[in-house]
């Protein structure tokens, strides 16, 4: 029990404690709570003196908040420039090392390898000029920033404004293009252009022409029927030059690229052109054309037309095939165009022009010329469709071309009318015989020759023309009026020379008749001529050649026939007697027409037995009717030596069949 007292002691004792102890703190407790509210009476008189002021120090405190925002824009901004401007230097970096090198580096030992860097250079340059003004705009962005934030004084912003206005004048690209006297690509561009200029004058050949004409120093010619594409520089030297004037033009230097090319090659189309050993050029001139022989010029001419198709089919096809495949970046219809036609003044194409010209205004003797001129317009028309083709677009050129080709046609007509005033002038002396006149002969030939050989040059030169353009016109003259007219200039000839040059009307009726039936009988082996002078121009020289037989019968038989005509005959006791003496006048003109037109000659074999047989038809029936009247009286108790009557029906008829050959006469009758 005093164990359990003593622990209830214990236990109250205890609570006791804690309860003291609870009182104690419950104490310091409302001590600390009354300290609490005094010093909340004082946070309170403090709370209402910052609300007082908070407006103010709010307001104190904006500008603060403002800036704070703007620093983290400003931030983003300026990053954003310095990237810009380090890819900025990074360029010019590489562009600074890459120049370098291109400037050490020769692109005669890897053309390939110095191509490329020169792209690469470009490539770098294009990527500056794009990326330099986005750059210099987020530069612009940060300093507009700053301007707006105030975050700077008014120097620093001033100075950065003046360092953003020098940068807008900069421009990179071209300070590049035009730094060093020629721009960062002067140096690599000269050089390329200098490797241009070695592969051309180490890759360009002269072309050997003279293997493809007829001239006598030719060996083994070849024929020449269409265009011949020969390859004048070898292929891998064009892929070589066609990269190089590639990146020239990139770089707008072409110019001396193409300058350098119209120079080479027109140095080695003149050169190839010299080839044919073309002597005929040191006299294109007209005082030199005007002293050869026109066996020279004809000569030249020969080799000129061979010439000039060598150069037109080989050497001019191939040399614009050059240069399209040199230079296929460009416009083909203008540029090309205009390379091609440099190189062709160059080369001084056109004195071969001018050495046709000079001929064609020569004055050679007309039926000369006027072949050698029929034969270029024959060989310029084959050629026609190749030179179109060639110097298509060259348009100073063509107009050269189709001048000399009018000039030629021009002087075609000139040569020909000059021939018809020859013709129609000639003196010369007509055959004793009235035969076959030299002239006639001539034009009825020559003629015949120019419509069988040149019908297409012909008919080119008298019935149509080409203006500068080529295009048909129609000629002032056709060529059956021109040949119509070259013959009415022989019958004008022959005519005046039958009447001037015969004491004898009737020996020139044989002439005429002799040369009109000859032309008549030629031109049936001339196709080409009778179908150009047509049926009437026969019909009329038929016309012709039957009146002068008509008055040849008439002045030359008529009087003979007359004699034997029995008009005024006496009658009775001196019928004979008046007989008689007709018979021996008969005789008499009879062998005096027979031995004077013995020799005379009629050429062709159906007109000469036409005018044999009139003849005969003439006198025979009256002779024959004459005799059977009178000659039994005439002759009645005469002795045979004595007798009138010397020829017989048959005998009279053999003499006149050996009339108009040329011949001697048969031995006469005694008187």
């Amino acid at each position: 029990m005093v164990d359990g007292a003593l622990s209830t002691l214990r236990r109250c004792n205890f609570h006791q404690q804690k309860l003291l102890s609870a009182r104690s703190n419950l104490a310091n407790h409302l001590s600390e709570l009354s300290e609490i509210r005094v010093k909340l009476r004082d946070a309170d008189n403090r709370l209402q003196d910052i609300d007082q002021k908070l407006p103010l120090l709010y307001e104190t405190l904006a500008p603060i908040s403002v800036y704070a925002t703007y620093s983290t824009g400003l931030a983003d901004r300026v990053d954003s420039a310095v990237n810009q401007t380090s890819s900025v230097l990074e360029l010019l970096k590489s562009i600074q090392d890459t120049e370098r090198k291109l400037r050490i580096e020769n692109p005669q030992h890897d053309l390939r390898k110095y191509l490329a860097m020169v792209c690469c250079m470009e490539r770098y340059l294009h990527t500056l000029d794009d990326t330099y003004d986005p750059s210099l705009e987020s530069f612009q962005n940060a300093i507009a920033y700053l301007k707006e934030s105030r975050a700077l004084d008014r120097y620093t912003l001033s100075k950065l404004l003046d360092e953003l206005e020098q940068q807008k004048n900069l421009h990179p690209y071209e300070e590049l293009m035009n730094m060093n006297e020629g721009g960062l690509f002067s140096v690599p561009l000269s050089k390329l252009e200098d490797e241009f200029r070695r592969l051309l004058s180490e890759n360009c050949v002269v072309l050997d022409l003279s293997k493809y004409t007829k001239s006598p120093d030719a060996d083994n010619p070849q024929d020449i029927t269409g265009p011949i594409v020969i390859d004048l520089i070898k292929q891998e030297v064009i892929i070589q030059l066609v990269v190089i004037a590639d990146r020239l033009r990139v770089n707008n230097r072409l110019d001396g690229c193409l300058d350098m090319y119209m120079e080479a090659r027109g140095r080695m189309m003149k050169k190839s052109m010299a080839s044919v050993k073309p002597a005929y050029l040191r006299h294109a001139s007209a005082e030199a054309v005007r002293e050869l022989k026109w066996e020279d010029v004809h000569s030249f001419l020969f080799s000129w037309m061979h010439d000039f198709t060598a150069v037109v089919r080989v050497l001019m096809v191939s040399e614009r095939q050059l240069c399209k495949l040199v230079f296929a970046m460009l416009d083909p219809s203008s540029q090309q165009t205009k390379v091609f036609e440099d190189i062709l003044k160059e080369s001084k194409f056109t004195l071969f022009l001018t050495f046709v010209e000079e001929v064609a205004r020569s004055h050679h003797r007309p039926e000369a010329l006027l072949v050698g001129l029929l034969d270029l317009v024959r060989g310029l028309e084959n050629l026609r469709r190749d030179i179109d083709d060639v110097f298509k677009g060259c348009t100073e050129i063509l107009k050269d071309i189709v001048k000399t080709h009018n000039l030629i046609i021009t002087n075609v007509r000139r040569a020909f009318w000059e021939l018809a005033k020859n013709v129609e002038t000639r003196k010369s002396d007509v055959p004793n015989d009235g035969g076959k006149d030299r002239n006639a002969s001539f034009v009825v030939n020559y003629m015949g020759m120019l419509l069988r050989d040149y019908p297409d040059a012909m008919d080119l030169a008298f019935t149509t023309q080409y203006s500068t353009d080529r295009r048909v016109s129609t000629a002032p003259e056709s060529l059956p009026r021109a040949v119509n007219g070259m013959m009415d200039a022989l019958v004008t000839n022959l005519e005046e020379r039958a009447s001037n040059g015969y004491s004898d009307p009737i020996l020139a009726h044989i002439f005429l008749m002799n040369n009109y039936r000859h032309v008549l009988v030629r031109l049936k082996e001339c196709d080409g001529l009778s179908n150009c002078l047509g049926d009437a121009f026969v019909l009329e020289w038929r016309k012709k050649v039957d009146q002068n037989m008509r008055n040849y019968l008439k002045k030359s038989w008529e009087k003979v026939l007359a004699l034997l005509s029995r008009e005024g005959l006496s009658s009775g006791r001196n019928v004979s007697k008046d007989a008689a003496s007709r018979v021996r006048l008969f005789n008499s003109a009879f062998e005096d027409t027979y031995r004077q037109q013995l020799r005379w000659v009629i050429l062709e074999d159906q007109l000469r037995d036409t005018v044999r047989l009139a003849i005969i038809n003439m006198l025979v029936p009256a002779y024959h009717s004459f005799i059977n009247s009178y000659g039994g009286i005439i002759d009645e108790n005469v002795h045979p030596s004595k007798r009138v009557v010397k020829y017989t029906t048959d005998a009279l008829q053999n003499m006149v069949r050996d009339m108009f050959q040329g011949g001697q006469s048969r031995p006469l009758p005694p008187e």
